[in-house]
This record gives C-alpha cells, structure tokens and sequence, in this order.
C-alpha cells in the first residue's frame, strides 16, 4: 500500500504484529504487488541492512571482584523472520513459565543464578526483546603475578573461508553469501579495587573482506570497559578477481577473541583507539540506526 507516496509492504501469512514495514520481512528480490488493476512483477533493489538483525548485550558487573561471581545482565534483540518467529515461541508462554524454563535450560557454566526472565514483542521496533538477569562467574584466566585475562562474549571472528572451485565449475560466476548483520555489545563494569591504567584490551579493527564488513571497537570510560562488534554483509556477491585477492588476506585476518587484561603494575595501558562506544546501559539499542559499525571507511583485507 502507499501513503503519502511511501510503499509499505504487507504480507498476510505473518503474524499479526507484523506491521506496514517499508521493505518486506522476507529478503526478496521480486514481488507481485497486489493491486485492484493488477501490477507487473517488481525488482526491490538489494541494498545493505541499517539495523542488525540480530543484537545481544551484555552487561557484567563484576564490580565485587575477580573471585566473587558477577552481576548479569543479557538481552537479545532479534529482528526479521527470526523475531516473529520468537514471537511465537514465547508469546503463550507466562513469565512463570520463561523463569523455569531458563532456570532448567540455562543454568551452568555462565549462569549461576537467574533471577527474572522478560520478554515481549515490539511492534513499533519489529523485534523480539528477551533479558535475562541474575549472576555466573567469569572465567577470569590467571596469568600470574596477580595478572587476570577474560574473553568477552561475542568479542571475535573466525577467520573467513577461502573462496574457490573445481576446474568443472565455471569461475566466473560470482560468489555469494547471505545477507545478515548482527551484533554484539559487551559492557564490563570493572573490581573496584583495581584502576583504570591497569588495564588493557586486544586491538580494535574495521575491515572489510569477502563482501563483509568485521568491525569491533573498545573503550574504557566510567569505571567499565565498552566492547561492540558488528558485522554486516556489505555485498553479497563478488567476481573472481576480488575474491582470489581477499584469498591472499585471509592469513593476516584479525582472529583475536575479544581479550580484556588486567597488570596490577600496568603503566600506559590501552583500550581502544580513542573511539565512542556506548555501553549496554546508556544507549537506545533499540534505535534503527545503531553504532555497531564504523562511521569511517572500512579497511581493504584482513
């Protein structure tokens, strides 16, 4: 339909909070508009997401200390297909019901204790919103001399899978990935009795490869270290010639999990690289235009 000279799409096998949304929930590149005097097949032209599909924070007071369990807080964020389809899981269900299910399911090696389970549908946002708070320990790595190391949830990549064919297949076609954007977002609220200067994180990057755009970011601001990592398929497909010279980058490609690193004698220690990044708790991640990836020019390679 159109309103205002703005085409909203519509689709009547979604669920009924699916609303008006100016691109349809299912990616397709052909449509057949339904109209009263009929319509022609339509091309919607790809272009790159603007919101993740996909964004899980993650907050960790570990503020008591490196031995006593940490204070969490974990909320997904799910958009598309996979939101209405959570919708539907979790819409019948009473917060009673989530609280058990998550207890029997959840608790572990994370989650020590879950204390409150809360879910709901956003229609104006279109996303599923799950939290779930309650405490866990942190596997702090000892490394000796007082030294601790963590690897944040979500806080790495794995090294992208070289492109390549038989003599059989034809190398010219173009090589494609699904399209997806996701996002993860990490706050540590740092042991009181440790400083600032004291710590330090592995490098922040933002590079593109393969179509796709790797990006994390880091920032120690207010007591807590700030991680975001996005990732987003810029372009699906790419030639031959792209893709044989990102093969050659695959081997400096940035595989570091997301390490924060604690020196009781640390001096000039770095996090980040001067960079903003919000934290779990002081940002509307529910906005459409998240800062999950860089405003500035993704980088060529690995």
């Amino acid at each position: 339909m159109r309103i205002d000279g703005t085409v909203y799409w519509l689709d009547g096998t979604l669920p009924p909070v699916a609303s008006p949304s100016a691109r349809p929930v299912f990616p397709v590149n052909w449509v057949l508009p339904l109209s009263a005097r009929g319509s022609a097949l339509e091309n919607l032209k790809w272009q790159p997401a603007i919101t993740p599909d996909e964004i899980n924070l993650t907050e960790i007071d570990a503020r008591a200390g490196f031995e006593k369990p940490a204070r969490i807080v974990s909320t997904e964020i799910v958009r598309g297909v996979k939101g209405l389809q959570k919708q539907i899981q979790f819409c019948s269900l009473s917060s009673g019901q989530l609280l058990d299910a998550f207890r029997q399911n959840a608790i572990g090696e994370f989650w020590q204790a879950i204390d409150t389970v809360n879910w709901h549908y956003d229609p104006k946002a279109r996303a599923s919103i799950l939290t779930i708070s309650g405490s866990g320990t942190m596997n702090w790595d000892d490394d000796g001399g007082g030294e601790r190391s963590l690897s944040l949830p979500g806080g790495g990549f794995n090294p992208p899978d070289r492109r390549a064919r038989t003599q059989d297949e034809n190398r010219h076609v173009p090589y494609y990935t699904k399209p997806e954007f996701t996002c993860h977002v990490t706050t540590v609220r740092l042991p009181t009795s440790t400083q600032a200067k004291q710590w330090s994180s592995k490098p922040s990057f933002n590079t593109h490869i393969f179509g796709r755009n790797y990006y994390r970011a880091w920032e120690l601001r207010d007591e807590s270290i700030r991680m975001v990592r996005g990732s987003r398929i810029d372009q699906p497909e790419i030639d031959t010639a792209s893709a044989q010279r990102d093969n050659a980058r695959i081997a400096k490609f940035d595989n570091s999990m997301g390490w924060i690193s604690y020196n009781p004698a640390g001096q000039k220690m770095e996090v980040g690289s001067g960079e903003k990044v919000p934290a779990t708790f002081d940002f509307d991640w529910l906005a459409n235009d998240v800062p999950c990836l860089s405003r500035a020019k993704a980088q060529p390679g690995g």
